[in-house]
């Protein structure tokens, strides 16, 4: 169904200015070569995550294989429902409490393999005055992962400037396993006339993923205990999106007119998620809110609307009998989201009178439920539900961004193109929420915001593209371009977003400007026959205001973004595609395929993390005021070898890394977190039965030969590495089968 795909590496005005390293364009096909009717299926395994009678879930709904959930996890009550205080002895308590689905426990189950199956048709009919194309797919794929030993920490630097070693804040080991589904649609069709091309595509993605866990935490500064925890939840994720566009040719095709229509709507529902917390100590286990937290359950639910439209007019023009052209027109995208979180928390009363095994189930079953008729006086016995409705966490926000431009490429003399053009691009950001503090009643410090531009720009976006013929095969490329990354809704925001599993709790920043970027490349580039190529490239990147994950002191596992005055990037990059025929007759058929690029980066930190690291130096340790920038990998390199004959094999075997780069930076006692390198080796042998013009595929996949760990590790000066995080996803081996019955 791909027609091309296109990777955009330098910005030009016709893109849309929030460009930062690059873009990627998929095309599906207009008029498919052939009639074509295609089916493909997969069935996957890892030894160490199927089959296993381990693998933790839970019972949902009928349709979560489907990848959506039938109603089983809706809403049980809404936030305006008044729920009583069990002291007023209301038996509507009771019968709001049953209303929530009992199953809190994380159950053992057999995990199965992955699998995946698809059907694809495709044809284009011809008549006399217009061309009619049609393509059509439908895709299933079920995958399951299984963490026998998933791990997560959160530690802090002591505040002796004697001792280095870091101090453990939270520990948390336990089962995770998840299963993933994802269902996609795609109708699309086209008609082509002389002087006119329309398109029309309609595209559904469905995911809803499973996850199930059971974690022993430890906690060992701001509280000492050990909490054991079962932890449930289903995200539910859909995607709609119509693109309707037309090409028009006039005047000979020295005119050319390209218009887009492309509305998507998104919704991501986190539906019923639920954290179970009990105390846990020799053996005996509590609830206790004040040292493990209360039971809760939580409700997330995100629409977003995109409308996205755009025109272009190229004209063509001949200088000095060279063809040139000049290009202009006007985007204009609106984006909508409405955000809420609905907060409920299971309370227990007279929790010491009840003994608790440990399974989450036993707090919502029918002998442990809060009833009026369980009061003898002294206070009730049971566990109920509250509300726990938090204003700052429902907001709504859109953005509108116009954009114009207008771009030149013309020749001057034999051997020097220029591309040349501007792109003026008008951004506002509304937001319409409010913070705890102004929704506890404290208008003088809180913050309200009804439907207010929190961020509003424009600016012009030049762009400076040279593009010199040192010969018929090789170009010299230089350019500069302006270009911008914008905050997205959810950094703009005061939301707090907790995820159960990994305990980790996402706090939006209102404040966040958006960050501004140069960028100079010089490309050398050198093209052969059979899409042979070379090049050479070195690059600089100026940032104003870039935005980083930071982390607090008193809770190393709250993240923020926020901004940083500016940074420097700069690099290099080499890139190659050959085949190694020159070296014999016998590698005619082998191809090898490497980019790789070695970057240097360096932000100048805020007074305030400045003085933080100051405030918490080690005796014999140097301070900064620079440091890497947040996210940025000092080397990536993706290398690998594609093989092809006349009998109807393929393989391909690449290898991918990316070195050790900042996650989170840290504030005060808070250390720096840093991803390690995950080395990704894969294999991929397919066979065509009968040769090239054969109908039957079969294939076999081999995921993360080498068996790397993904990790990330907070260090500090004179500390040996802590493990932040750590995944084991273990080896996959893959069969695929495909048939084309035209």
């Amino acid at each position: 169904l791909i027609d091309n795909i296109l990777v955009l590496k330098s910005f030009t005005a016709d893109l849309p200015a929030d460009f930062t390293g690059g873009m990627v364009n998929i095309e599906t096909k207009d008029f498919p070569e052939e009639k074509s009717l295609n089916i493909s299926g997969s069935l996957g395994f890892n030894p160490s995550m199927h089959l296993n009678a381990d693998y933790l879930s839970y019972d949902g709904g009928g349709t979560d294989f489907l990848g959506f959930d039938d109603g089983t996890r809706n809403l049980p009550i809404s936030r305006d429902t008044d729920i009583p205080n069990p002291v007023l002895n209301d038996p509507a308590l009771e019968e709001l409490t049953r209303r929530f689905d009992p199953t809190l426990s994380a159950m053992p189950q057999r995990s199965f393999m992955d699998y995946s199956l698809g059907i694809s048709a495709g044809n284009q009919i011809n008549r006399a005055k217009a061309t009619w194309g049609y393509n059509a797919a439908l895709s299933y794929r079920n995958s399951t992962r299984f963490y026998e030993e998933a791990r997560f920490g959160s530690f802090l630097k002591p505040t002796d400037p004697d001792r280095t070693e870091l101090q453990t804040n939270r520990s948390q080991v336990g089962r995770l396993g998840s299963n993933n589904v994802l269902l996609s649609g795609l109708l699309g069709g086209a008609v082509k006339t002389n002087n006119s091309k329309f398109k029309l595509n309609v595209l559904h993605l469905q995911n809803g993923e499973t996850r199930a866990a059971k974690y022993i935490t430890n906690f060992f500064i701001f509280a000492s205990n050990t909490v054991s925890s079962d932890n449930l939840d289903f995200s539910e994720r859909a995607i709609t999106n119509i693109l309707l566009s037309g090409d028009h040719f006039l005047d000979n095709a020295r005119w050319e007119i390209n218009w887009k229509l492309a509305p998507t709507w998104s919704k991501v529902d986190d539906k019923d998620v639920r954290q179970t917390p009990f105390r846990l100590e020799e053996g005996v286990y509590t609830i206790e809110p004040s040292e493990a937290g209360d039971p809760i359950r939580i409700w997330r639910f995100l629409d977003e609307v995109n409308y996205v439209g755009k025109v272009d007019a190229t004209r063509k023009y001949q200088v000095n009998g060279k063809e040139s052209k000049v290009k202009f027109g006007a985007t204009q995208t609106i984006k909508q989201r409405d955000f809420s979180i609905e907060n409920f928390r299971l309370g227990v009363q007279r929790a010491s009178q009840i003994t608790f095994t440990g399974d989450a189930d036993q707090l919502l079953e029918e002998e442990f439920l809060w009833t009026p008729e369980q009061s003898d006086g002294s206070g009730d016995v049971g566990t109920y539900v509250r509300g726990n409705f938090e204003p700052s966490n429902t907001f709504e926000a859109e953005q509108r961004i116009f954009g114009a431009y207008v771009s030149n490429e013309l020749t001057v003399g034999q051997k020097l193109k220029t591309v040349l053009g501007v792109r003026a691009e008008q951004f506002d950001h509304f937001y319409t929420g409010q913070d705890q503090q102004f929704a506890a009643g404290d208008s003088v410090n809180g913050r309200f915001f009804d439907n207010e531009n929190v961020l509003s720009t424009f600016n012009l976006f030049p762009s400076v593209n040279l593009i010199y013929a040192l010969t018929e095969q090789s170009n010299l490329r230089l350019s500069y371009t302006r270009t911008v990354a914008r905050p997205s809704f959810k950094e703009k925001s005061i939301a707090q977003i907790f995820d159960p599993i990994t305990d980790n709790t996402f706090i939006g920043n209102i404040d966040l400007d958006e960050t501004t970027i140069d960028n100079f490349d010089l490309r050398w580039e050198m093209f052969m026959r059979r899409s042979q190529m070379i090049s050479f490239s070195l690059f600089y990147k100026r940032f104003q205001n870039p935005i980083e994950l930071v982390s607090f002191q008193s809770d190393p596992r709250n993240f923020q973004p926020r901004n940083v005055d500016e940074a420097d990037v700069y690099g290099v990059e080499i890139e190659f595609r050959k085949n190694l025929g020159f070296i014999s007759r016998a590698l005619e058929n082998l191809n090898v395929n490497v980019n790789t690029s070695f970057i240097e980066s360096k932000v100048s930190i805020s007074d305030e993390e400045l003085q933080g690291r100051l405030e918490f130096a080690k005796n014999g340790e140097t301070v900064d005021d620079t440091r890497d920038l947040q996210g940025q990998s000092p080397y990536l390199v993706n290398a690998g070898f594609t093989y092809n004959d006349s009998k109807g094999w393929e393989g391909a075997l690449f290898y991918n890394v990316q070195g050790e780069r900042l996650a989170v930076v840290g504030i005060n006692r808070a250390p720096d977190t840093f991803d390690q390198p995950f080395h990704s080796l894969n294999l991929n042998v397919t066979k065509q039965l009968g040769g090239p013009e054969g109908k039957t595929r079969i294939g076999l996949g081999i995921d993360n030969i080498l068996d790397d760990e993904l990790e990330s590790f907070s260090k500090a000066f004179g500390s040996s590495d802590k493990v932040y995080s750590r995944l084991a996803p273990g080896r996959r081996f893959t069969l695929r089968f495909g048939y084309s019955f035209y």
